[in-house]
């Protein structure tokens, strides 16, 4: 029965294809369901799901800048271990952010929200949490690990070049999109996930 599951799976994922632009201008696709049944939905753009990126850096920003002041508040009580605190939750808040908002809203974060976007199953079946925490802890690789070794002091070794290593590296997966037809990251091309546009409700 799971050979089975798996090789249907599998042919479903595969019966995913683009086609034309949507009345709102945004690409379409067809995605088969396990059920046999053909769902077209409306690819994401770039700069929307750009956009709502940025919104969710916002938000997350704002959570920093109040660890910040409450870490600094915490040190008048307990100055050995502040700082140890702060660390861990900020780990906590930059890790599973995404991957929180994205399993208790089905496939949204406050920026995906905003701008009326959902992760979904590529084939067609339910969004499974493991897909989720996949395609969200690869944008550690993707984005956060470059970016802090953009943001390394100068006093490090070669840092120069390192950090042009870094920016090559950050270009190469912000442009991945840009290189197939659904407009996937490569951490939607592993969970088998993709991003698409809410139907505005009639």
């Amino acid at each position: 029965m799971a050979v089975t599951d798996a090789r249907l799976y599998a042919a479903t994922a595969k019966t995913s294809t683009p086609l034309e632009r949507a009345d709102s201008g945004r690409r379409q696709t067809t995605v088969l369901t396990p059920e046999g049944v053909e769902l077209r939905v409306e690819i994401a753009e770039i700069g929307e799901r750009a956009g709502a990126f940025l919104i969710d850096a916002l938000f997350i920003a704002g959570a920093v800048l109040a660890l910040v002041f409450g870490t600094i508040y915490l040190a008048k009580f307990l100055s050995a271990y502040a700082v140890a605190f702060g660390l861990v939750v900020f780990f906590f808040i930059r890790t599973f952010y995404f991957s929180f908002f994205e399993l208790i809203w089905r496939g949204r974060t406050p920026g995906k929200r905003l701008i009326g976007l959902r992760v979904i199953d590529r084939a067609g079946g339910p969004l499974r949490p493991s897909s989720v925490v996949v395609r969200n802890l690869l944008r550690e690789i993707e984005v956060f690990l470059p970016l802090s070794v953009l943001m390394m002091p100068e006093a490090v070794g070669e840092a120069g070049l390192v950090r042009l290593c870094a920016a090559i590296w950050v270009g190469i997966f912000a442009l991945m999109p840009l290189f197939n037809c659904q407009g996937l990251r490569i951490g939607d091309m592993v969970a088998g996930t993709l991003v698409v546009a809410e139907p505005k409700a009639a």
